[in-house]
């Protein structure tokens, strides 16, 4: 039962590692000019069904900045997590 724990944790400390990091390497690639391999990313991460609002957010700040209607559905996804309907 402990080592379950264990394996669990671990699990979704690597999970949360590589949302974290994908917002990161998303920025890196913007700045070095690759802003279509950055939002492939970006929505890749924030598409996790246990992604971190952190990276929700930041695709759909990334979408907005580039005035793509895709931004709505990622922040609706941040506005039902935080338990909003409106």
């Amino acid at each position: 039962m402990r080592l379950k724990w264990v394996v669990l944790g671990l699990g979704l400390s690597i999970s949360l590692g590589w949302a974290q990091d994908a917002v990161s390497e998303a920025g890196r690639l913007e700045a070095a000019g690759d802003a279509g391999q950055a939002e492939r990313l970006l929505r890749a991460a924030a598409s996790e069904p246990n992604a971190s609002l952190e990276t929700i957010i930041a695709c759909a700040e990334f979408l907005d900045s580039r005035a793509n209607p895709d931004a709505r559905t990622f922040y609706d996804r941040v506005l039902s997590a935080n338990g909003r309907t409106d």
